[in-house]
């Protein structure tokens, strides 16, 4: 198998209980309404090597219970969350978004959209920028370009992207990104055809138009949310195909074995700027992952790890309700993703991508991130990515 049992075991440890990292810390919670202190999270991570597409650790969390304990099934610990765990993607697409819609000619490299906070003109509370909400001050991102419309992870920039592609092209790139596309059986339940993600079909366009519904919805998927669904490991893929220039290989389980392997012909300036945004992101100060912006943090840099380079994206996804011990529910919880890329000093292109997904955890940026940070010590640590002199 591709799996090296030593970074595994680390993976794993970031992911107990014990750490903390997957229970909600005080610094977790912006709102009241948010899970309470000390609540378990449930989650996933995949560590995928990008030039060979291999899969060199990959964990859920709550782990299995010991087989004793087989009535122990609080969080479905029986779920493979990475592998078979089905999320909106959230903001983590919209590097996939620029890239499809540079190749098809949508958005030229040296244009800017206005971000004007609420992308329909009489309509202000849908359809936003996540800062264009009464704690920001309703704020806008004003003109972007295309490397720090990534970067600042504006909505409305977004909003127009899939407004040109419309939601045919947009649904069929992100199937070409991996997104509803099976993977290999090694990693998923070959008869679970449900672990393959979900993206609108024709037949679901021509319903959404005949209830007035294909503009909204359209620009929802441009953003990640809307009727999409993918796994960890599809998020991961995605990434290194994007981070390849454009090479969809199927990740693999299992050493020699023949993967798939697709050229979607990608805009290579495309490429080279969506990579610029992630970097972006990371290294600027407006960054979406560039700090743990909570009080309790005092905006800390997300990545402490020495001597890489780094490239990522922040996701936070509407949820399903989450049912308390009480049997009560809260509505209006977040899932939190971040992937993330890295290299050695010395390579400017990625070699490793971490997929970090963790159940109603709020914020991309402030939980999922710190979990990232880690599995980039922990491949450090393995000799994934050693520091040059």
């Amino acid at each position: 198998v591709t799996l090296d049992i030593k970074l595994q075991a680390r993976v794993e440890a970031v992911l107990s209980p014990e750490l903390g990292l997957m229970r909600v810390q005080e610094w977790h919670r912006k709102r009241e309404s948010d899970l309470p202190e000390g609540t378990p999270l449930r989650g996933a991570v995949v560590v995928l090597e990008i030039e060979s597409g291999e899969v060199i650790a990959m964990a859920s969390s709550p782990a299995l219970p010991p087989l004793r304990d087989k009535q122990n099934v609080d969080g479905n610990p029986w779920l493979n969350r990475a592998a078979n765990g089905l999320y909106p993607p959230g903001s983590i697409i919209k590097p996939l978004v620029l890239a499809a819609a540079m190749t098809v000619g949508e958005l030229r490299p040296d244009e800017s959209i206005e971000c004007t906070g609420h992308y329909f003109e009489h309509v202000t509370d849908a359809a936003r920028c996540w800062i264009y909400r009464s704690k920001y001050n309703y704020q806008t991102h004003g003109h972007l370009k295309p490397v720090e419309a990534i970067a600042r992870s504006c909505n409305f920039f977004f909003y127009d992207l899939g407004t040109r592609l419309g939601l045919e092209r947009l649904s069929d790139w992100l199937q070409k990104f991996g997104m509803s596309k099976p993977l290999a059986v090694q990693l998923t339940h070959e008869h679970d055809s449900g672990t393959q993600g979900h993206v609108p079909t024709q037949a679901d366009i021509n319903k959404l138009r005949k209830r007035g519904a294909l503009k909204f919805e359209t620009v929802s998927v441009a953003i990640g949310q809307g009727t999409l669904t993918w796994t960890p490991l599809q998020a991961a893929a995605a990434f290194a195909t994007l981070a390849r220039g454009g090479v969809w290989l199927s990740p693999s389980l299992v050493k020699g074995l023949h993967q798939q392997t697709e050229d979607l012909n990608l805009n290579q300036e495309s490429v080279s700027l969506a990579l610029q945004g992630l970097h972006d992101s990371i290294s600027k100060p407006y960054g979406t992952g560039a700090r743990l912006h909570s009080p309790a943090t005092n905006n800390e840099p997300t990545f402490n790890v020495d001597s890489i380079r780094i490239w990522g994206k922040t996701g936070t996804a509407q949820a399903p309700s989450y049912r308390l011990n009480d049997g009560s529910k809260l509505d209006g919880l977040d899932h939190s993703w971040f992937v993330v890329m890295a290299s050695t000093m010395n390579n400017p292109h990625p070699e490793f991508v971490v997929a970090v997904l963790v159940e109603h955890g709020g914020s991309g940026g402030l939980v999922a991130g710190p979990i990232a940070n880690q599995i980039l010590h922990a491949l450090q640590a393995e000799g994934y990515l050693e520091s040059t002199p």
